[in-house]
Order: structure tokens, then C-alpha cells, then sequence
């Protein structure tokens, strides 16, 4: 058996502080109990901090930055005493993310200047996805502004990439790790286990806050371990943001992303962000359904009114059992003050702990053959093609892909969908996408419409009973407000 111990939301708030020393002095004393516990637990071999490092501060603090270098050594001295107390000090058994607290809000916003919303620069990208997008809406004061300073958008992680180059300065990894990217590969249990750690604050900073990991960094993880020769027993990978929010909120991931994943290989999902424990399956239909468990770990340090109601500061106990194909997952909870002891996942009954289980990873031999005819393995097959798209032959790229569409199944359709709008090929976007399945595809429908000057079917893309299901309130809002301005700016 190998067990993590799953950390998340550091973040203290101001009004409720939770020092460092009642931090370890809770965990210690909660872990004394394990033993005895009914269920027993195993004491943890490793360590999954799923971001929010700090709280941050609000755009204009007065204590900027002096008071954020100061969360952050609070948070370093944590992770080092964590490391110290329950790994030996080794520090490579510990894995880290960003979280959206993790964002300097006040350095994205020093790289913006205000413009209106007429200027013709504005035309397409404003309420557009990707890196490329250097537009933000503020609903606060209803103006529009532009990344006008990439390299230093670019830098608003940079106390948290402090702390992390000197958390692991030194420290013998399997993998090289760069915190500016937003993937690293970490390895546990002796090199039985993988773990893709992702920065799913991708395009997050003071007005944007939306989950998302690029596409192309779970296929560079993908590759990095399949070029490694290293057979693992269990792929998984930690990211911050959950996978969906209620009406009023437009801060989660898609989930189209964790299907990715699974076609990858990846089979235990951990997260954080939600504040509240839970273990649910996420799968894409292969004929056999394959599966992901998916993990998310409440807040550790956060305090009554960053919390949801009912639920109180927790973390989490993974025990991977020897076959890795499945695992127990323990929630603990402070029910009272500081004091941790069996938790509830409410949305399971309540219970203190969860039998989970995942699919076996699906292996396709070299040289199968493909609906197509074709020899290539699928993973070359689709390597190939994300690098005619990387690097601007789109256009080759919705070609091949239409001739072996069938066989790359899920992937194969957002790979199209990729293709098809780096090519601007906008009717046969909006063909591929007839019946959107995510958010994504609904907010790519809604661009080849616009983008054909089809204003009303674009609008009526919004009333489909679908997208209500996919999308917030806000989100249907700023693609609302694209449709009006692009064609406001056609006429």
C-alpha cells in the first residue's frame, strides 16, 4: 500500500488566522489516531499540496508586495516542516501547484491599460479562449482592457515560482521541473507512480478566472513518459481548479480537459479549489468505459466564510492499494476548532471514508492496424498532427485528421475542433460542432457563427437547452456581449 496525504487551499483568511504551529500540532495529533481508527489509516509516503499556497492580495493593497512575500514565507516554512515531519526531509516525495490564489492580481493588473471596447484591435479576440486572448472584461466598472505587457502578465506567478525553485533547490528529482510551466513530472513510490502535476490557472489573473490547462501540456506529459521506456504501475496528476460550479460561478474547469487525461493514461485525478472533499468518476465511452476516479480535498487553513456551509477545514488520506487500480480515499475534517478526526463526504452518504476504483490503462501495440488502413500507432499519429498544428499547418492537419477521424476517438474530435479554428475554416467548424458537448464547443460554435456574420444563429446557440447546462450565467453573458459588438462592428 502507498499513501498521500492530500493537502489543499493553504490560503489563511486575515479574520481567522491559523498559525504554522497549530497547523502541524492538529495534523500530528490526528495522525496518532490513525492506529486506531475504524477503519485504521496508514501514515502517508508522500505529499499532494493541490495549490492556494497563500490568500494573495486584492488589486491596490497597501502592503504590496511586502505583505505577499510574507505569505509566502509562511507557506515555505509550512511545506519544509510538512516534509521534514512526515517524509524524512525528503523533499522529492512532496508535490506542488498554483492555485488562482497563487496569481499576483496586482502584477496582471500593472500589465493592462484600459481601452474601448471600438478599437479595431478589439474585433474577434475579447471574449475569445487561448493565450492569444490579450482582452478582459471588468463587470465592475464595465470597461475593457488589454495585456499591453506580456513579459510582465507573464511574471504573476513569480513569488510562487520563489518559493518553489527553493523548496526543491537541490532536491534529486526523476524529471527536470521549471514552475513556469504549466506541467512538471514528478515521481513516488520508487518510480511506480507518475504524477502530472498541471497549472490550471492558465490565463487566470485579476479579471479572469476560469480553469483551464492547455491541451498541448497534457500531451507533452503524455510524451515525456511514454519517451522515458518507464512502464508505471499508476498515472496521475494533481491540478487546482473542480470541474463544475453551481449556476453563479464561472471559476471551474472544464471537464473536457480530465477526458484528456484518461485518454492519456491518467487514471487518479487529485484537485482542490471547491473547499470540500469528494471522490466521484469522470470516463470517457470507449467500449469498455474508461474510467477516472477524481479526488478534491477540502480547505486545510481556509477560514468559516471561504468555506461552504456545513463543511469545516479537512484534508485527505489516499491509501493506493498494491494492485493501483484502486484505493480508499479517508476525508478529516475539523469539526471543532483545530481538532481533526473522521470527516463526511456529504454527497456520499456521510461516510468517513470511500472504496474507489479506475479502469486499467488501455495499451494499443505498435503496428495495430487502423480503421484507415494505417500502421502508425495512434500515439504517433496524433503527435504528428499536434505538431503540424503547433507549428501552422492547420490546414494539413483538418486533412489527416479527416481521413482518421474514427480512430482517435474523443481526442480525435477536439483535436478537429483545434484544427479547424487555427485553419478559420468557420463552415466546417460549425458542421463539426452541430451538437456541441462542453462549453468549449458551444463557445466555438458561437465563433464560426460570428465569424460568418450569422448573428441570429449565433444567438440562438445561447437558447439551446445545452447551454444552459454547460455555461454560467456570465459566461452566456460575455458571449452575449461579443455577438453585439462584433456585429456592431460589421455595420
Amino acid at each position: 500500500m502507498f499513501t498521500l496525504l492530500h493537502i489543499s487551499d493553504l490560503h489563511r483568511a486575515e479574520a481567522e488566522p491559523f498559525s504554522n504551529d497549530e497547523i502541524m500540532s492538529s495534523l500530528v495529533a490526528d495522525m496518532e489516531r490513525y492506529p486506531t481508527d475504524c477503519p485504521p489509516i496508514a501514515k502517508p509516503d508522500a505529499i499532494i499540496v493541490s495549490g492556494d499556497l497563500v490568500q494573495g492580495l486584492r488589486v491596490g493593497a497597501s502592503d504590496y508586495p511586502d505583505g505577499l512575500v510574507k505569505q509566502y514565507e509562511e507557506a515555505y516554512d509550512l511545506l519544509t516542516r510538512l516534509s521534514d515531519k512526515f517524509l524524512g526531509g525528503d523533499r522529492s516525495k512532496l508535490v506542488m501547484i498554483p492555485g488562482n490564489h497563487d496569481v499576483d492580481f496586482n502584477q496582471s493588473r500593472a500589465a493592462m491599460t484600459e481601452v474601448t471596447l471600438r478599437q479595431p484591435e478589439i474585433k474577434g479576440p475579447l471574449f475569445s479562449s487561448g493565450v492569444e486572448n490579450s482582452y478582459r472584461w471588468c463587470w465592475t466598472d464595465e470597461k475593457v482592457y488589454r495585456i499591453s505587457d506580456r513579459t510582465s502578465y507573464n511574471d504573476r506567478f513569480k513569488y510562487y515560482c520563489h518559493t518553489f525553485n527553493k523548496f526543491y533547490e537541490g532536491v534529486p528529482l526523476a524529471y527536470p521541473i521549471d514552475p513556469r510551466k504549466y506541467s512538471n513530472l514528478f515521481e513516488l513510490d520508487e518510480g511506480r507512480i507518475v504524477v502530472a502535476a498541471f497549472n490550471s490557472c492558465h490565463g487566470n489573473d485579476c479579471f479572469s478566472y476560469v480553469g483551464d490547462i492547455p491541451r498541448d501540456e497534457i500531451s507533452k506529459c503524455h510524451l515525456a513518459i511514454s519517451e522515458s521506456g518507464k512502464r508505471y504501475k499508476l498515472k496521475t496528476a494533481v491540478w487546482h481548479h473542480d470541474l463544475t460550479g453551481p449556476p453563479r460561478r464561472s471559476d471551474y474547469m472544464d471537464s473536457e480537459v480530465v477526458k484528456l487525461m484518461i485518454d492519456k493514461g491518467f487514471r487518479l485525478g487529485m484537485h482542490g479549489h471547491q473547499h470540500k472533499a469528494n471522490a466521484a468518476p469522470d470516463w470517457v465511452y470507449t467500449p469498455r468505459r474508461t474510467l477516472m476516479m477524481v479526488v478534491s480535498a477540502g480547505s486545510l487553513c481556509a477560514g468559516t466564510y471561504d468555506v461552504p456551509r456545513g463543511v469545516s477545514r479537512e484534508y485527505n488520506v489516499i491509501e493506493i492499494a498494491p494492485c493501483y487500480s484502486k484505493a480508499r480515499v479517508h476525508v478529516r475534517e475539523a469539526k471543532v476548532s483545530a481538532i481533526f478526526s473522521a470527516g463526511r463526504f456529504i454527497e456520499m452518504g456521510d461516510k468517513s471514508f470511500e472504496d474507489v476504483q479506475w479502469s486499467p490503462e488501455e495499451t494499443v501495440p505498435p503496428g495495430t492496424v487502423a480503421a484507415n488502413g494505417s500502421t502508425e500507432s495512434p500515439l504517433h499519429r496524433v503527435s504528428r498532427i499536434e505538431k503540424m498544428i503547433a507549428s501552422g499547418r492547420a490546414t494539413e492537419a483538418v486533412a489527416e485528421l479527416e481521413a482518421c477521424f474514427a480512430d482517435l476517438g474523443h481526442y480525435g474530435r477536439l483535436l478537429l475542433t483545434t484544427a479547424l479554428k487555427e485553419a478559420k475554416d468557420w463552415p466546417k467548424l460549425e458542421d463539426h460542432l452541430a451538437s456541441p458537448e462542453n462549453a468549449e464547443e458551444i463557445t466555438f460554435l458561437v465563433i464560426a457563427l460570428v465569424k460568418q456574420q450569422q448573428w441570429q444563429k449565433a444567438k440562438a446557440v445561447l437558447e439551446l437547452p445545452n447551454a444552459r447546462d454547460f455555461l454560467s450565467e456570465p459566461n452566456i453573458k460575455q458571449l452575449e456581449a461579443m455577438i453585439r459588438a462584433e456585429e456592431v462592428i460589421a455595420k
